[in-house]
């Protein structure tokens, strides 16, 4: 007979939220249709009042009453406590959604397994929501405090901390036969933030002699500023507001590059997709890139100024044999090290390691 598991989604996700960024395939392809081969059932609870998306797969327990987050957050142990102690291990997807499963440990003694994809607080600074850091920072102590296991997506030397890095559906992001495009085409993936570095990646772009596209897909506050400093350089930009997971692997196979220059990341999903697809990839020499990355062999990594993209880019516009390499280099990691079935396969492994 199979354990029951019950996954808590991040505060305030739902399969609606997913849905709407186009990361619900994501979820399916990389969890859902794994899970239920070694659990049974799978409770997953939403903080949305939904229907379930995937009956076949798992329980869907939605905010029925459709109250704000901050409070269904104390108050869904209560609504499913039924389901709750039926699970013999809880997961939680994200360290700020770890309050409703530290709630059910405290009560049912229930091993929770949380997952720590990088420094919220620090995101929630470099955003100006300097008056969340402070709860965002006590969430992240009561998590690594009292669950049981961490993971963690990039390394980490705390004693709870589990690696297991993101992985790719290899079989559905896959390299096609390249062929150099006129213009070059640029791609970049991330929401329009501070964080992700885009307006220093569009004045590298403008400094390229040759013609260029970039294509830029993602959502966020910087929005207008990227659209008037695109304007302002002369830019050939192609923006793509929001776009289905599994949509994303044609535009991956269409361009010719692939940029990230963030100045923070956990471990990147899009970096990975963008390597599984084999492309060369010009990337920030940040702690997140070196742990995929080793330069010259599966990518490039530079100094994160416009100057430093620049010469990157060119380097492998003007050096096609470099950039063959790079690409069959990084399709080449990502069958060694980041293949989801690897990856999930490991984090069954650490949650039945749980189970009395």
């Amino acid at each position: 007979m199979k354990p029951a598991l019950g996954i808590f989604l991040n505060s305030g996700d739902s399969f609606r939220t997913y849905n709407l960024s186009g990361r619900d395939s994501h979820w399916l392809n990389n969890y859902l249709r794994f899970y239920p081969k070694f659990f049974h059932p799978v409770y997953v609870f939403s903080y949305a009042n939904e229907p379930n998306p995937y009956p076949d797969l798992i329980t869907l327990l939605p905010n029925h009453y459709n109250l704000p987050r901050w409070l269904y957050t104390w108050l869904m142990p209560w609504f499913y406590c039924r389901e709750i102690t039926q699970c013999r291990v809880l997961r939680v997807k994200q360290m700020l959604g770890v309050w409703p499963a530290l709630l059910a440990k405290f009560f049912w003694h229930l091993p929770v397994v949380t997952t720590y994809g990088y420094d919220y607080a620090h995101f929630a600074n470099q955003e100006g929501l300097w008056w969340l850091v402070p709860f965002i920072k006590f969430t992240e102590r009561c998590g690594w405090r009292f669950s049981d296991r961490v993971i963690v997506t990039s390394t980490d030397h705390r004693p709870k901390a589990n690696l297991i890095p993101n992985g790719v559906d290899v079989n559905l992001f896959k390299p096609v036969k390249r062929v150099i495009h006129q213009p070059i085409r640029l791609l970049t993936v991330g929401r329009l933030v501070h964080q992700k570095n885009q307006l220093n990646l569009l004045r590298a772009v403008a400094k390229i002699k040759i013609p260029v596209e970039l294509s830029l897909i993602g959502r966020g506050p910087l929005k207008q500023k990227v659209f008037a400093l695109a304007k302002k350089l002369k830019i050939k930009l192609k923006y793509i507001e929001s776009v289905k997971h599994y949509d994303l692997v044609k535009i991956y196979q269409a361009a010719d590059i692939f940029c990230l220059v963030s100045h923070h990341e956990g471990s990147p999903k899009a970096l990975l997709e963008a390597m599984s697809c084999g492309l060369p990839c010009v990337v920030a020499d940040k702690t997140y890139s070196r742990f995929i990355l080793t330069n010259g062999l599966n990518g490039l990594l530079v100094k994160n100024n416009p100057v430093a993209i620049t010469a990157g880019i060119n380097q492998l516009i003007n050096q096609p044999d470099l950039a063959n390499r790079l690409s069959q280099g990084a399709r080449q990691t990502i069958l060694d090290q980041f293949d989801n079935r690897k990856i999930i396969h490991q984090e069954i492994k650490l949650l039945t390691s749980l189970i009395k």
